[in-house]
């Protein structure tokens, strides 16, 4: 699935990797460790659950259970934070 960033919300890159995520409707931020930015990119570039998986699960100490619930769970927040949605609901 590609989702893309809501029209309200600015992305500002960091240095060590992250980002940081401004909602403008309502003045709230978030920012994004490097690995939670790696997902958001991989996401916006319409790679795979499984692909996002495989990619971070190379370089840390987990099952590929775990890290797939862990990205699962990162997609429905920021859905449900109105900071994301799938491209095709434009």
């Amino acid at each position: 699935m590609k989702f893309q960033l809501a029209e309200n919300v600015g992305r500002v890159q960091l240095e060590q990797g992250g980002a940081i995520l401004l909602d403008e409707r309502t003045g709230k931020y978030l920012q994004l460790n490097a690995s939670g930015n790696a997902v958001l990119r991989a996401m916006l570039n319409g790679e795979s659950t499984r692909t996002i998986v495989e990619n971070l699960s190379s370089g840390i100490d987990a099952s590929m259970d775990r890290v797939t619930a862990d990205v699962e769970e990162f997609v429905a927040a920021m859905r449900k934070k109105g900071l994301i949605r799938l491209a095709s609901d434009v």
